[in-house]
Order: C-alpha cells, then sequence, then structure tokens
C-alpha cells in the first residue's frame, strides 16, 4: 500500500475499520454509537458501530501514538491526519482512492434560526443571512465568515437580493408580506414596504434599478425601485408564482408558475412562464414550458451574455433553452428530473443538477449542447458557480442513509476536487468570486458554512 503522510483519504467503512483495528487502539473522543469504545477490539466490531452512524467524527489514538480522524458520512470514511503504511490483512477487499485533496473548509458560523436564504455583496464585501425562524439577517463579513451585525427585519424571512449598483439589500418577510430594504454597507433598515400577500422570492435588475418581488397567493410581482426602495407598481401573473430570472441586457424578467395549463384538452398540462419588461414591469407575454413537478427557486437560469434563459421541466425530464429577447423556445435537451440550474456566463456553461441519477450535466450555452455528464457523490439539492475560478459548489443528500454533503467539482473536466459532510441540511450556496469564499446555509444546524473556492 503506498505511503501517504498527512493527506487526507477516502476510505470504505471496512478498510477504515481494519486500519484502526490492526493495532491496539481507543477512541478518545467520539460521537453516537462510538463514544462508548474504549478500545477497539476488531475491525467487525468497529465497523458494526460505524455502520449505525450516518455522520460523526471520532479521534482515534493507535499504539505507536498516532493521532487520527475520522469524519464519516454514508459508507465512506475520510482519514485525516493518518500515517497510513498499510491495511490487515484479513480476508476483507480495500479500496482506497486519493479522491480528496486538503480541505475546503474553512469555518462554521452561528447564525440566527433556520437560515434559510443567502445573498452576497462584493462591493460591499457582505453576505446577508435571511434567518425564518429568528425575523433576522446576519450580516457576515465575506473575507473572514465573521457575523457583523444581527438586523431584526418582518416575519419569516425567506429570501434576499442585494443590487450592487445601488448598494441596497432586499429581504422578503414572507408572513409580515413586507419588504425590509437595507443599506449593503451597514447592514441596517433604511425602509419597509408592504407587498403582495406571502411573497416568496426576489430578484434584482441592476441596469433598471429594479427589483421584482413574487407573491404566491396574490399570484403577483411587486416592482420596487432598488434606488428608493417604493413599489412602483404591482403585475398579476400566472397561478402561484414561485421562481424568477433576470436577464438585464434586454430588460426582461420571467416568472414562472406554479399553476399548469394545456394549449387543449388532449395536452398534457405544462407551467406557464410570465415575460416582463424590467423597465416598466408590463407583461410582454406568456409562453409554456415543460411540465414542473413541484416549482422551487433555482429552476430557471439566464445567460446574460448569450441571452438564453435554461428551465429545468423536471416531470417533463428535459431542460428547454428559451430566447430572452423573444421568449422563443430554441432547443429541448433530454436529461431526466432535472432540478436546479446554475450559470457561468464567462464559460459559456449552463450546470445542470439531476435528482434520478445524481449527476450534473454541463451544457453549452451559446448552442445548448450537452457538453458532459458527470457523476455525483449524492442526491444534489442546490449550486453555485465561480465563474472566475471554475469551480462549481454543490450541495446534496444521500436518500439512502440521509447523509448530507458540500461538494466543490471542476467546472471544466467535471472532476470532483473536494467533499466534506456537512452537520445539518445544507440548502443554499452562493460565491463570492473576489475573496474566493462559498457560504452554505445549514438550516437544522442555524449555521452558515464558509468555503475556499481557491484551493
Amino acid at each position: 500500500m503506498e505511503r501517504i503522510d498527512g493527506e487526507p483519504m477516502m476510505v470504505d467503512m471496512v478498510a477504515a475499520a481494519c486500519y484502526v483495528a490492526s493495532s491496539p487502539a481507543r477512541v478518545i473522543q467520539g460521537d453516537g454509537a462510538l463514544a462508548d469504545h474504549h478500545s477497539v477490539p476488531d475491525y467487525h466490531d468497529f465497523a458494526a458501530s460505524m455502520a449505525r452512524l450516518v455522520l460523526f467524527r471520532v479521534r482515534i489514538e493507535k499504539c505507536d501514538g498516532e493521532m487520527m480522524t475520522m469524519v464519516v458520512y454514508g459508507t465512506k470514511v475520510v482519514l485525516l491526519g493518518a500515517t497510513v503504511c498499510g491495511l490487515v490483512s484479513s480476508g476483507v477487499g480495500v479500496s482506497l482512492s486519493r479522491g480528496l485533496r486538503g480541505s475546503f473548509v474553512v469555518r462554521s458560523v452561528p447564525v440566527g434560526k433556520t437560515p434559510q436564504a443567502l445573498a452576497v455583496d462584493p462591493n460591499t464585501g457582505r453576505v446577508f443571512v435571511a434567518n425564518g425562524d429568528s425575523n433576522t439577517v446576519s450580516v457576515l463579513d465575506a473575507r473572514t465568515g465573521a457575523v457583523i451585525r444581527t438586523t431584526p427585519v418582518g416575519q419569516t424571512p425567506q429570501a434576499v437580493a442585494v443590487d450592487r449598483v445601488t448598494g441596497r439589500a432586499f429581504v422578503v418577510n414572507s408572513s409580515s408580506n413586507t419588504v425590509s430594504v437595507l443599506a449593503a454597507s451597514t447592514g441596517r433598515v433604511v425602509r419597509t414596504v408592504a407587498v403582495g400577500k406571502e411573497p416568496v422570492d426576489v430578484a434584482t435588475d441592476e441596469v433598471s434599478h429594479r427589483a421584482f418581488v413574487i407573491s404566491d397567493v396574490a399570484d403577483t410581482v411587486s416592482v420596487l425601485d432598488t434606488r428608493t426602495g417604493a413599489v412602483i407598481r404591482s403585475v398579476r401573473v400566472g397561478a402561484a408564482p414561485r421562481d424568477l430570472a433576470v436577464d438585464p441586457g434586454v430588460n426582461r424578467v420571467f416568472v414562472l408558475d406554479s399553476g399548469t395549463a394545456a394549449p387543449n384538452a388532449t395536452d398534457v398540462p405544462r407551467n406557464p412562464v410570465s415575460m416582463l419588461d424590467a423597465r416598466t414591469g408590463a407583461v410582454l407575454r406568456t409562453f409554456l414550458v415543460g411540465q414542473i413537478g413541484m416549482v422551487t427557486p433555482g429552476g430557471l437560469a439566464v445567460d446574460d451574455r448569450t441571452h438564453h434563459l435554461f428551465v429545468a421541466n423536471s416531470d417533463s425530464n428535459n431542460v428547454m433553452m428559451v430566447d430572452t429577447r423573444t421568449g422563443t423556445v430554441l432547443r429541448t435537451l433530454p436529461i431526466a428530473q432535472s432540478i436546479y440550474i446554475a450559470t457561468a456566463p464567462r464559460a459559456h456553461h449552463a450546470f445542470v443538477l439531476t435528482a434520478n441519477t445524481a449527476a450534473l450535466t454541463v451544457v453549452d450555452t451559446r448552442t445548448g449542447m450537452i457538453v458532459r455528464s458527470t457523476t455525483i457523490p449524492s442526491t444534489p439539492l442546490q449550486a453555485a458557480v465561480d465563474d472566475q475560478r471554475g469551480r462549481v459548489v454543490i450541495t446534496s443528500d444521500d436518500l439512502k442513509t440521509g447523509a448530507h454533503r458540500v461538494s466543490m467539482v471542476d467546472a471544466r473536466t467535471g472532476t470532483l476536487l473536494h467533499a466534506a459532510p456537512a452537520a445539518m441540511s445544507p440548502a443554499e450556496v452562493v460565491i463570492d468570486a473576489g475573496t474566493a469564499r462559498a457560504f452554505v446555509d445549514e438550516t437544522d444546524a442555524n449555521a452558515v458554512v464558509v468555503l475556499d473556492t481557491g484551493v
């Protein structure tokens, strides 16, 4: 076996158990079932203990004084700080790979209760975290991850967006039917405005100086002036709008509705998209895309260089590419159960997450052709792209074991660069390319994990 000093490695659970039990060892710090182990008599006993856990960290001391930390998620084990000279021969097949190099986890930062939305302002170096059950926004320093201030807002903040040009952050308070307008430089509330009933998401257009707030129950889009925070108008769209995307280069806003429609009685119902003029808020046209089971944010994504909109039609098992200037569907790609799309305009790539195959499919945003598809470790949830460094950060859950994970993939090759277990329920992820930092909100852990995208 190759000797690897001090480098993190991923091995299977039995291999790790074999190694630990290859000479007398004791557990000096452990979680869950392993907390009661004061010695490791054999690998069968140790593996059985590990198999009862989904995620844990354990500190091991070997008889020769070697110290090591093991991080277990699912059936995989990461050995940290270990010197591996060999594994005992016990008739057990051992799988060892050097898939993980170093650590890209910088720190975990406690925030308010149930963080569920994030936004970055690269101009001020601030990260805004909407804490749904605390009715607050945590303002973080993008470079260090430190919490600078905590700002009270309305009830159940669940979405946030930033206008870098006007220096304002817009926080959607779902239960208050309001939007809190914050000064991005200080994190202080400068204005609170009323919008439609149960607002669920917000996006900004920094060219037209507009913010667009979709309200699920009111079936409306509230158009705000990002310089003053004032509501300019309210526009009715389709039933239960849940997602939106903006192409500032052509002054277009796209709103995806949860309600379905069919051209005639024999057609399969499909979801409508409303196309708005970003300057006036007027609805220019409505067109049908595919069938989408549960509409959630992330199913729409724009490449503002090619002026193409990508729509994840999960139940139709395809992705549509739409001309943002006209609303015309240009191409339909056979990508099954697509659930989330992130774009990298500089690289002309769209990254499509699929649920059934746990895959990352790369699409050329100029042609709409599929470039490659890469299998990822577990069922993906969301993704964000560091277009400057060519990195994709993905949050995921293993549906079989319940383990949570954050991974980083090379955007050009699809190679898995780093992976780390997440404590609980990783949800949204955003990236600040200026500081080479990614931020992941762990909803159930009331924390934000800071990652280094430059490693």
